[in-house]
């Protein structure tokens, strides 16, 4: 008696340990899974089955969900509610309940999922390479190493972007640039945010020994989604750069542009990211920097990358050009 009263308490405890409400995710063939579904990302899915870590599944093979569970939901519309998946609806439709109401969509369209912790978090990070070396008649090296990460922690958003470039010809140097950035954002309603950030630069070839900026603004999203964003950010700041060996400070206004669009399935990727700085006090003097390129996937972690860069100054030192352009063809890594 006291041998099954331990087994019963040891049950029991089991019993406790284990979510009270698990999800199924029926399958096109027929197939349940049950477990915890975590997110739907794009056309995949990420289940967390009791006997199995955590796997993903092609969304257009799901049939529908069950669920008691609340669901972080971004519509079409860029708006996040709180839903639930409520199993099989008319025509091999999903029920999905937001709102107050109970609706049939086919899943397929619900592409942008999250579990309704309150405060998910999302990265997407990219490394892109390029590197060159000729020898014979003109001997030269290109080096180029381009970054970036955007983490987002519920309503706050973390960017950071670095560029090293280093070019040498019959052992002259023709480059050597290095630009860090960080933004930050704070969704404070659906598509506003304010910002702050920082930007360090130098580039000794174009006779800048340093330039670092501090600045604030205000911005909006227009898209953020799992397949294409597109925000613009406005504000002001100061500046201090030393600059063919004179320092001086000014205040400036800034205009900054990010986008980005997946093409369903082609795995490509086309994005155009741009900053103009526009100094207020100071010398007379304006500058911008754009990057835009694509990127084809060929694997789940690698990409062929094809870019065009462009530095513009409007007042640059002498000798130096105002536009620098650079078409950059390598590789990258993505996680």
């Amino acid at each position: 008696m006291r041998v099954h009263v331990s087994c019963l308490a040891a049950v029991l405890v089991m019993a406790a340990c284990r979510p009270l409400f698990a999800d199924v995710v029926v399958m096109q063939n027929g197939d349940r899974i049950t477990g915890e579904v975590n997110r739907i990302w794009g056309n995949d899915l990420s289940v967390e089955p009791d006997y199995a870590d955590e796997f993903v599944l092609e969304l257009d093979q799901v049939s529908y969900i069950e669920s008691e569970r609340d669901f972080e939901l971004t519509l079409e519309d860029g708006r996040e509610v709180s839903a639930r998946f409520g199993g099989a609806g008319a025509g091999g439709s999903q029920t999905v309940t937001y709102d107050g109401q109970t609706r049939e969509v086919p899943l397929v369209t619900l592409n942008q999922v999250a579990e309704d912790d309150g405060g998910a978090l999302d990265w997407e990070s990219h490394i892109d390479w390029n590197s060159t070396l000729t020898t014979g008649n003109t001997d030269s090296t290109i080096a180029r190493v381009a970054a970036d990460s955007t983490i987002e922690i519920g309503d706050h958003r973390h960017i950071a972007t670095l560029l090293i470039a280093d070019e040498e010809t019959a052992d002259i140097k023709t480059k050597d640039q290095t630009f860090l950035t960080y933004n930050y954002n704070w969704l404070f309603s659906e598509k506003w945010f304010l910002g702050g950030g920082a930007s360090y630069e130098t580039d000794p070839i174009k006779l800048l020994d340093d330039r670092t900026i501090i600045g604030v603004g205000l911005g909006r999203d227009i898209w953020n989604f799992h397949d294409r964003t597109m925000n613009f950010e406005f504000g002001l700041g100061t500046l201090d750069e030393a600059l063919a060996g004179v320092t001086e400070s000014s205040t400036i206004a800034y205009w900054r542009y990010r986008f980005s669009y997946d093409f369903a399935g082609l795995d490509l990727e086309a994005y155009h990211n741009h900053q103009v700085t526009s100094y207020l006090s100071g010398r007379d003097n304006l500058f911008a920097k754009s990057s835009t390129g694509v990127r084809y996937e060929i694997g789940d972690l690698f990409y062929l990358t094809m870019s065009l860069n462009v530095d513009y100054e409007r007042d640059p030192p002498p000798g130096v050009d105002a536009e620098d352009k650079t078409w950059v063809v390598g590789a990258g890594f993505e996680f």
